[in-house]
């Protein structure tokens, strides 16, 4: 048992023994052994511990037990006192441990105290439902950042007592009046001089049914609801000064919530009917009815410009292939007209590089590609052109020429191409321009050399003329091509039985003498004409050469000629012709196939000239003879028919390999072998001379 003294202010009684009593001191004994208790305190002065219950009971008046723990210096206390009246004996347990910062200790209806937190997790109630909570004289209720809530859709009521007012932060509001029907339409007021919020009957304010004018006011979400007839509008009205006119704003008789996004910066809203600019404005599939393109359009790289379905076409540039492309399903007609004005009507299609036109590219059973002409019909490659700077040339001996520059790409791609030639002559000189001879060709198996103004060609023929020192740009140098004019190619995809038609309209069909042209033109300073005219006196109209290869008046004929032009007077020559023998019957419109081709020229054969056997001798020809190969004795042999209709053999060898003449005249009948080597031999033995020689 630990050891109690009693200390006073005035005076102390040591117990006259330490000795343990060994059970705890009663009530009574206390009181019959220490005197002043009152004043006087209990002192554990060891480390010894209390054993069994310490009661602390109140006088048995009106003093009620309680417990005082002083501060250091015994000048304050902490005191726990028991209430005046308890029902019911309670033990309370305490805790196990200190809890966490902000706890309390909470007791969980049956006397055991843990440390929880209060309005959060845990929950704090009445003891009894009809019990109120009521707060200390100038104490605050703080809900530590929590809510003050209500269940089951309950009412959080406030209710001041009597004229009481309710005060919210700096607003205060009067409660205590009356609310009732009479009170409709009223309105929330403050009071300045009583610092009120009060519902008061509405005098110039806002109502719900009232028309109102509102002055620098903030509507937040505000909803504008419309009629039964007619939807929610805004009304904008325009300056005071410039009349009462206004714009709606209106919904639409929607069947959906619908959004309108305004601008983020100021701007003015385009009109659907007004005539507006945009400006940097994106059009997602636009539908575009009529109207006028006043500037450039830029279109974005792939971007396609559609016409109708994707599938159907469209117009769109790429870059990776440098290339604008065009789909069309269907047809592509471009129409150009004159309007009858001179001038207009014209189509033009230039490439720096290859023109392709190509019909049937799906290869089915159609694919024609046709070109008309109600005019001339011209498929013209261009001939020399001219660069388009001076050189200042020089020699540099014979057939050298060193020019003032380099080479441009296309001369040097001319001269790859062994097409570069050199003007040698006075470019002011109109006769001397149409010279082809003073066009020398620049040697391209002979390198360049030196490079910008040193540049140095070599020429196959020798430089003759440079004496007039200052030329007009772009005389010196001509570029042409030694590839094929025109090339008809009917060789590719593997074709077997195609046929090149080159067709026109046959005589009978009137005009006649439609034909194939092939004509030389006269070279004139560069230029090309087609004998129209070039305004020089001394060349009117010149044709150097001339071929057509033409349909003959109603005749079933075939005719090629050759024709000159001086001065607009034609000479032409037939060079052959295939025809008929009868110019009355072998016309066009009797089909009758032609028998014969008509030479005009002299035959100059540079090969064998092959004779096929006939079935027999032909029939005579007026004012003609025939040479033709017969069969005779199984030997195929060359005879000759005069008009008269008489035949020689000019084949000179019977079977036996000897000479033999044979002879047929159609007037008597006669015909005649002679075995000329017989005959020889025998004038060879009368005249004892040798006329046959072996060699």
């Amino acid at each position: 048992m630990a050891n109690i003294t009693v200390r006073t202010s005035t005076t102390a009684t040591d117990p006259s023994s330490t000795s343990a009593k060994g059970s705890a001191l009663s009530h009574t004994e206390l009181d019959s052994n220490f005197i002043l208790l009152n004043n006087e305190k209990l002192e554990n002065t060891g480390t010894n511990d209390y054993t069994g219950d310490l009661q602390i009971k109140g006088s048995g008046g009106s003093t009620r037990g309680s417990t005082r723990f002083f501060n250091n210096d015994d000048s304050k206390y902490i005191e726990l006192k028991a209430p005046a009246t308890i029902t019911s004996t309670t033990s309370f347990t305490l805790p196990a441990g200190d809890g966490a910062n902000g706890q309390a200790l909470i007791t969980n209806g049956s006397g055991a105290l843990t440390f929880g937190t209060v309005g959060g997790g845990g929950s704090s109630t009445q003891s009894t439902a009809d019990s109120n909570f009521q707060l200390a004289t100038n104490s605050d209720l703080d809900v530590n950042g929590n809510k003050i809530i209500s269940t089951s859709n309950g009412d959080i009521d406030i209710e001041p007592n009597g004229t009481g007012d309710v005060l919210l932060g700096n607003f205060k509001f009067d409660v205590d009046q009356t609310v009732g029907s009479s009170q409709d339409n009223f309105v929330l007021t403050y009071d300045n001089s009583s610092g009120k919020i009060s519902l008061e009957a509405a005098t110039g304010g806002i109502t719900a049914s009232s028309t109102d004018t509102l002055t620098n006011k903030s509507l937040t979400a505000p909803i504008l609801t419309g009629s039964s007839s007619s939807a929610g509008s805004i009304l904008f009205k325009e300056d005071t000064d410039n009349g009462t006119n206004a714009v709606t704003l209106i919904g639409p008789a929607s069947t959906a919530d619908v959004t309108v996004t305004l601008p983020a910066s100021t701007d003015t809203l385009v009109g659907k009917a007004t005539t507006d600019t945009l400006t940097n404005k994106t059009l997602t599939s636009p539908s575009i009815a009529g109207g006028t393109v006043t500037s450039d359009i830029d279109v974005n790289d792939d971007t396609k410009i559609k016409f109708g379905n994707d599938a159907d076409g469209f117009v769109r540039w790429r870059n990776s292939k440098s290339s604008l492309e065009a789909n069309i399903d269907g047809n592509l007609m471009i129409n150009v007209s004159d309007s009858g004005a001179s001038g207009k009507g014209n189509c033009r299609i230039r490439t720096d590089n290859k023109l392709e036109l190509e019909a049937g590219k799906d290869r089915d059973s159609t694919g024609d590609l046709l070109l008309t002409s109600f005019d001339d019909f011209q498929f013209r490659k261009n001939g020399f052109a001219s660069t388009d700077t001076d050189l200042s040339p020089t020699t540099a001996g014979s057939t050298s020429v060193v020019l003032g520059r380099a080479l441009t790409t296309g001369e040097q791609n001319a001269f790859n191409d062994f097409a570069l030639f050199f003007f040698d002559g006075d470019p002011t000189s109109s006769s001397q321009l149409r010279d082809m001879s003073r066009y020398l060709e620049v040697d391209a198996d002979t390198a360049i050399t030196g490079s910008g103004a040193t540049t140095t060609i070599t020429l196959y023929d020798a430089v003759s003329n440079l004496s007039n020192a200052t030329h007009s740009a772009g005389k010196y140098l001509q570029t042409g091509t030694k590839s094929p004019a025109v090339v008809v190619d009917g060789t590719r995809g593997r074709l077997e039985d195609k046929q090149i038609k080159i067709q026109n309209r046959l005589g009978f069909e009137q005009p006649v003498g439609m034909a194939l042209r092939f004509e030389a033109i006269e070279f004139h300073d560069g230029g090309e004409y087609l004998g129209t005219g070039t305004g020089q006196s001394d060349e009117a109209e010149e044709r150097p050469i001339q071929y057509d290869l033409e349909t003959f008046a109603n005749q079933n004929q075939l005719k090629l000629s050759h024709s000159t032009c001086t001065a607009g007077s034609f000479t032409t020559t037939d060079v052959l012709a295939v025809k008929g023998r009868s110019n009355t019957t072998s016309t066009v419109a009797s089909k009758t196939a032609p028998d014969t081709v008509e030479f005009n020229l002299d035959i100059d054969a540079q090969k064998t000239i092959v004779l096929h056997n006939q079935s027999g001798d032909p029939s005579g020809i007026a004012n003609a003879s025939h040479i033709y190969a017969k069969d005779e004795s199984s030997s195929s042999e060359v005879f000759v028919r005069d008009e008269a209709g008489n035949v020689n053999r000019l084949s000179s060898h019977n079977e036996e390999g000897e000479w033999e003449y044979y002879s047929y005249h159609k007037a008597t009948g006669k015909r005649i072998k002679i075995n000329m080597e017989e005959m020889i031999r025998d004038i060879e033995k009368l005249t004892g001379k040798n006329y046959i020689r072996n060699v």
